[in-house]
């Protein structure tokens, strides 16, 4: 992700934080129970990125990290799609505004990749901390 950013490499860098972003949020949904998710499901549209935010906004303990993902989410979108769809009769995103949504999508998705990450070790281990305390 940092080695992307700094070769400016920055759809690159998206990618790598969107599936960051999921892994963490899936493993989360999985382990908690929220969805039963098959092994085989993980890859279908059933496990993306909107749907898991929806399934675990109730987790989160930080106040602006689901409208900080959903901002993601959709930033991400119009980077993926922008450079060649637009609306029909309408000319797709110049080059120079396509440039800065990538960056600033590629620098905000970096915190926030690591706000999610610290988010799920907090989870993991208050897992931990209730199952130690159950078996006591």
């Amino acid at each position: 992700m940092n080695k992307a950013i700094d070769g400016k490499f920055y759809l690159e860098a998206i990618t790598i934080q969107e599936s960051i972003i999921t892994d963490r949020i899936l493993n989360f949904v999985i382990n908690k129970n929220i969805k039963i998710i098959k092994e085989d499901e993980l890859y279908r549209t059933l496990v993306n990125l909107n749907k898991l935010i929806e399934y675990s906004k109730s987790y989160f303990d930080d106040e602006n990290l689901y409208d900080d993902l959903n901002n993601f989410r959709k930033d991400r979108n119009k980077c993926i799609h922008a450079i060649v769809k637009s609306y029909p009769g309408n000319p797709t995103i110049k080059v120079n505004d396509f440039q800065k949504l990538a960056k600033e999508t590629s620098l905000n998705g970096r915190i926030l990749t690591r706000k999610v990450d610290a988010w799920h070790r907090r989870m993991k281990k208050k897992s931990l901390v209730n199952a130690i305390d159950l078996v006591l």
